[in-house]
């Protein structure tokens, strides 16, 4: 259970907001509508959107229009009654009793459509009808229905309380009407009161029951987790004195002492309100209360019933309600039984009007106002009169209360009624100009400051220009300024106060304050402050301050209004307030930080070495991230003196001064030119809101970072930050690196950026840089080596991962460096091989060349060379055999490298001879053109050389031999076959095929093969055992044959060993063929 120990609020305020008048019949003035002559037969009035609803203890229900005549008229319960019912969005729920059943009738009209199949025309159509059932028979006590009819619920005498779920589903659909269930059952405690309200904003839905002790709340909501009532609180009424407040949500509960707000899980706000209370309704946003008839007299304690008297009696007649000395004749003498009538506004705790009607009230429900579409309170009477309550103005109630000098209600009443901001600013005005007259400056401020941008600032200046006032008159204008309405005159009064006042650190706020100033036609709101709106001249103040050494001012206001140069200058020439500098420049975006960088990087470099490396870092690759600074310095908005200036004394809706300004400064754009991240946002936002074609165009690639070789320069007395600037921007902006290992690593992080052509350039001036700077530190080499290996393929073989660099440019830098390895890469990868031969054996050959060779073992350093030669040749030889020859002239050409290397020079003769390099007189030449290699060396080696030549000599003369025989005696065969009068007498006797013996028809081929007739296939005039063999001969012809015009085929023959190709092409008949030749094969004879 949740309760609240709030006390009830004091008495309310009593108004006269509404006119009560006697509605009258539209036939007959003198009298009240005809409808409501027998009230004692009425059962029910309510209001609903077709008119009112009014129904009688006969059964019939009526719809009555503007003037209360009944427009339709049939009897939902024939010679029953109506008890309850309730409308909305034209579907009546009734509840009835009918002689024919004990039980309770529920039925659902739809009153936009007429039943065509009743008899009675103008009857509605009956959607559903049912009969609620429960374990013993009670009356219903309350409905309530929720505005989108999708929930009914009802209370019975019991204390049980029925829901109905869905209940607009089963209206409009097939099916039955869903049966309720029980939320509550009956415990003896009858149920007074019931409501629903409407879905607050996170979807919630209450059923609210109210009891004589009690009032509950029940989620009824698609999002409700529990299905059994909560106690709100331990607080009951009578049947009838409790109602809904749609504005609110809440439950209003009308007790004697007061009127109580129940919310869904607690008790809200209560009124004080006495008096007995027999009905309670809602109108609105007001609650309506109606008291118990009482006779009355002049001398009552209630001033209604008092008034009331006097008018009906005059001040001569004093009747006394002392019923101790009257009689019953007496007090029916003294006066009519009337019933006190109060609307009540229980949010802000006002009484709207009170009176008294003669009678007991029947009923209080909404009807159209004559000639408006407004509804007002009805008030039906027991003596069948009609009371309309007709609200007045609300112009005319916030001027009343003005009149009391209820301000603060009239504020309240004008925002709960939707007044303009205008309406609400002249309330304020007028507050003021009453706090003004009073003497209260400080509060009389307060509300002009709720009229800014409403009222003149002129008419609030006037009245505090006297030296008393001049604190009341600097709030006012600072957040007159603070709100961006001030002109050149309010700010030139402001600093005209500062001045007097003396008050230098309101004037340094002034200065350090955001200004935020209403869009115009020519700039909306997302553009940066104009120096042309100042009320003064920007640069002569800029000059000033900087001329009388106030250079924070200075910079404060060139930073504020976006002049970048001036603010440059100030930090950097003046106030040497380096990292300031630095700061500014990383969040004014590339373009602008790269004409300035190029100015001031110089300067920065040599007091902030990282931290502007950093940012050349950044900028260089991509990655600068403007960082939008605030108008108002942190130390200046987080101090207390700042919340005390820039706050008005009293509540306001604008947003404090710091987050004013880091709003206004994220709006700000920190250059003229729009930098590379704002490109791109401007440009995800407008793809994101324009709707893209079927086949939209890919839009253009943003352009590349600026270029770092601009900024080489800075870096001249800065090695060190130069290498790490180079490898950073290299590794951001390419994904190129190289780690201390000499192992690449390439992975660009945008890959279109970095295979750009006008990248390339970039890519190499940074590497060939990087190349220099490694060369000249000796713990950098491994480094260098890295980047030289990954510039192309070496003799070890081909690497995927190259680094741009400009090879002619490394080689003389490893030339100038006299980087040896380094040479020895380029020459590798530019297939310079016989470049790293002749470097070495220069070196071989004259040690005296090398770097430093002072105090080195030069015969040491030959040998080393020397035997460098032959390593690389074993490298390179067997893929260039030409550089056998170079390095055997260079082992022969002095007898200490012939003496040294006499077993290396076998070898190569070894290798020379096996791979057929040289011919043997090339080698005798060779070792023949000075006097230091002599026969000798070679003596063994040439006997071998020659003996191999003359075998091969022999072999090739026996071959030929034997070719000539077997040429011959297959000429002689062919001459034999080729004369007709040498005949061929076949000796043959059995079958090649089936090898059995001969018999006709016999089939005889000059091979000397022969075969049964049946054994040959048809159409066969070639020997199967000979044609397989002569088949691989015509073959080869054939191919002869096409490869005779394969021209370009023959060609790169020639070109690689052209005796031997002429050679061969001559042996098989490729050069010599004749074009008439008979190419058909060998003939046969059957």
């Amino acid at each position: 259970m949740a309760t609240s120990s709030n006390p009830p609020a004091p008495a309310h305020r009593t108004f006269e907001f509404f006119t009560s008048t006697q509605v009258k019949d539209a036939n007959d003035l003198a009298s009240s509508p005809s409808i409501f002559k027998n009230v004692q037969e009425i059962s029910l009035v309510d209001s609903s959107s077709q008119g009112v609803v009014l129904a009688d203890i006969h059964g019939t229900i009526s719809i009555l229009d503007r003037t209360f005549e009944p427009v339709t008229s049939w009897a939902a319960y024939p010679n029953g009654r109506t008890t309850h019912a309730v409308e909305r969005k034209g579907i009546l729920v009734t509840i009835g009793e009918e002689p024919s059943s004990r039980l309770p009738q529920l039925k659902v009209w739809d009153l936009e459509h007429l039943d065509k199949k009743s008899p009675n025309s103008t009857q509605p159509t009956l959607l559903r009808s049912a009969a609620i059932k429960t374990t013993q028979p009670h009356p219903v006590m309350c409905i309530a229905l929720t505005s989108s009819l999708s929930h009914f619920a009802l209370a019975m005498g019991d204390g049980t309380v029925l829901l109905y779920r869905h209940f607009d589903q089963s209206l409009f659909s097939g099916s039955a009407l869903v049966k309720p269930r029980p939320v509550m059952e009956g415990t003896g405690e009858p149920v007074t009161g019931l409501g629903f309200n409407d879905p607050n904003e996170a979807g919630e839905m209450f059923l609210f029951i109210v009891s004589t002790t009690h009032v509950y709340s029940l989620p009824v909501g698609p999002k409700a987790k529990t299905q059994s009532p909560t106690v709100v609180d331990e607080i009951g009424t009578d049947l009838g004195c409790a109602a809904m407040h749609p504005t609110t949500g809440q439950m209003v509960v009308a007790k004697k002492e007061a009127l109580y707000m129940c919310g869904p899980s607690v008790r809200g706000r209560s009124y004080a309100y006495e008096g007995e209370k027999t009905a309670a309704y809602v109108h609105g946003h007001y609650a309506i209360t109606v008291s118990p008839p009482i006779t009355a007299t002049a001398d009552s304690s209630h001033p209604t019933v008092r008034n009331f008297a006097a008018r009906l009696f005059g001040s001569s007649a004093r009747p006394t309600a002392n019923p101790e000395n009257s009689n019953i004749e007496d007090l029916e003498d003294a006066g009519p039984d009337i019933s006190r009538v109060a609307v009540l506004d229980p949010e802000l705790a006002f009484v709207a009007w009170r009176g008294a009607v003669s009678g007991g009230v029947k009923a209080v429900f909404a009807a159209p106002v004559p000639n408006s579409t407004a509804l007002a309170p009805h008030v039906l009477t027991t003596r069948g009169n009609l009371v309309r309550l007709t609200e007045v103005p609300i112009q005319t109630m916030i001027q009343t209360m003005e009149r009391q000098g209820r301000f603060v209600m009239a504020l309240g009443l004008a925002k709960n009624r939707g007044v303009d901001e205008a309406g609400v600013a002249e309330i304020h005005r007028e507050y003021g100009d009453y706090l003004y007259g009073k003497g209260d400056g400080d509060g009389a401020i307060s509300q002009y400051i709720q009229t800014i941008g409403f009222v003149r600032p002129s008419y609030v200046i006037r009245k505090f220009l006297d030296a008393q006032r001049i604190l009341n008159l600097v709030t006012y204008l600072q957040v007159l300024h603070s709100r961006g309405l001030a002109n050149a005159d309010h700010t030139t009064l402001l600093l005209n106060t500062y001045t007097k006042l003396k008050d230098v650190d309101r004037l340094d706020q002034f200065i350090k304050s955001e200004v935020q100033r209403p869009p115009t036609s020519a700039q909306g709101t997302d553009a940066p402050d104009s120096a042309s709106s100042l009320p003064f001249d920007l640069d002569t103040a800029i000059r000033v301050c900087r001329q009388a050494g106030y250079f924070e001012r200075a910079a404060y206001l060139a930073k504020k209004y976006t002049r970048h140069e001036e603010y440059l200058r100030i930090q950097v020439e003046d106030a040497e307030n380096y990292k300031e500098a630095l700061e500014y420049l990383r969040g004014m975006g590339e373009d602008a930080t790269e004409g300035n960088m190029a100015r001031y990087g110089r300067a920065l470099l040599e007091h902030l070495p990282d931290e502007t490396t950093n940012l050349l870092v950044e900028l260089c690759s991509g990655a600068l991230q403007p960082k939008p600074t605030a108008a108002l310095d942190a130390d200046f908005v987080d101090s207390p003196i700042s919340a005390r200036l820039l706050e008005p004394p009293t509540r306001s809706k604008e947003k404090p001064a710091k987050e004013k300004g880091k709003e206004e400064a994220k709006r700000r754009t920190l250059d003229d030119k729009p930098s590379m991240s704002s490109l791109s946002q401007t440009t995800s936002v407008v793809t994101s809101v324009v709707p893209s074609p079927a086949r939209a165009p890919s839009p253009p690639p943003p352009p590349p970072p600026p270029s770092p070789r601009q900024f080489f320069a800075h870096f001249v007395a800065h090695s060190k930050q130069f290498v790490q600037f180079l490898e950073r921007v290299a590794e951001k902006r390419w994904g190129q690196s190289v780690n201390s290992l000499g192992v690449v690593n390439i992975n660009p992080p945008n890959r279109a950026l970095a295979s750009l052509e006008s990248e390339l350039p970039e890519q190499t001036a940074v590497w060939n840089t990087l190349l220099e700077l490694y060369l000249t530190s000796a713990k950098e080499k491994t480094k260098a080596i890295g980047v030289l290996r990954s510039g192309g393929d070496t003799i070890t073989g081909s690497l995927d991962v190259k680094l741009p660099f400009d090879t002619m440019h490394a080689l003389i830098l490893c030339s100038t460096f006299q980087f040896t390895d380094g040479l020895m890469l380029l020459w590798e990868q530019m297939g310079m091989y016989e470049d790293v031969l002749r470097f070495w054996m220069e070196r071989a050959l004259d040690p005296s060349i090398i770097p430093s060779s002072a105090g080195l073992d030069l015969e040491s350093e030959s040998k080393k060379a020397s035997r460098r030669v032959l390593v690389h040749l074993e490298q390179y030889g067997p893929a260039h055999p030409h550089l056998y020859e170079l390095v055997l002239r260079f082992l022969t050409s002095t007898s200490e490298l012939l003496h040294r290397h006499s077993g290396d020079i076998t070898k190569i003769l070894d290798v020379i001879e096996r791979e057929k390099i040289m011919p043997p007189l090339g080698v005798v030449q060779i070792l023949a053109r000075n006097g230091v290699a002599s026969v000798g060396l070679v003596k063994a080696w040439l006997m071998t050389r020659i003996n191999e030549s003359r075998a091969e000599v022999e072999s090739d003369r026996k071959l030929v031999e034997s070719y000539r025989t077997e040429t011959k005696a297959k000429l002689q065969e062919i001459a034999e076959l080729s004369d007709p009068e040498h005949p061929r007498v076949f000796h043959v006797t059995r079958c090649a095929t089936c090898g059995s013996s001969l018999d006709l028809p016999t089939i005889h081929f000059m091979c000397k093969h022969s075969y049964h007739q049946k054994c040959l296939p048809d159409q066969d005039i070639e020997c199967p055992i000979c044609a397989r063999q002569h088949s691989v001969i015509r073959e080869i012809r054939r191919t002869n044959e096409r490869l005779a015009d394969a021209h370009g085929v023959f060609m790169s023959s020639v070109a690689d060993n052209g005796f031997e190709a002429v050679a061969s092409a001559f042996g098989r008949g490729i050069l010599n063929r004749k074009p008439d030749e008979d190419n058909s094969g060998i003939s046969v004879v059957v």
